[in-house]
């Protein structure tokens, strides 16, 4: 059982990783390059053009780590038997902190709320660069819940 449940757990870590997405909105053109260093001035501005991309304290192995040790299958979910891929998005901000934590596709409402419940505890980020300076920036975070075999 503990095989089957690491090796689930493990390809839907992968995913997650393989379908991170950082999002952009902005205009890259160079025309629009004074507009982003204007807006880049303001306090509430969030990043969507970046040189380094912001990243979970000790990397990508460390934010598996995390998600397989704090995220808990709701027990209502599992009584339904509902599985699948919740999308979250938040803004890591210059700090590190998670913040403006929103479900971009929800799949169960009960597997919403650990999505966010785990997200919004998350230790602070290493947060995301553009010329060399600190920015928040929004990030997306595909969570999957996968019941073991004996619990479908």
């Amino acid at each position: 059982m503990k095989n089957v449940k690491t090796k689930k757990l493990l390809i839907a870590l992968l995913t997650m990783a393989i379908t991170t997405v950082v999002q952009a909105q902005v205009n890259t053109s160079p025309s629009s390059q004074s507009a982003v260093d204007s807006a880049s001035t303001q306090e509430n501005f969030v990043c969507e053009l970046f040189e380094e991309s912001p990243q979970f304290s000790g990397g990508q192995r460390a934010l598996m780590e995390y998600l397989r040790t704090n995220l808990h299958y709701p027990p209502a979910a599992a009584k339904k038997g509902v599985e699948g891929r919740v999308l979250v998005s938040f803004v890591v901000e210059k700090d590190g902190a998670i913040s403006d934590v929103k479900i971009l596709r929800s799949r169960d409402a009960d597997l919403d709320a650990e999505a966010m419940r785990v997200v919004k505890a998350m230790p602070p980020w290493e947060p995301g660069r553009m010329k060399g300076s600190p920015v928040r920036m929004r990030f997306t975070l595909p969570i999957t819940f996968s019941l073991p075999p004996e619990k479908k």
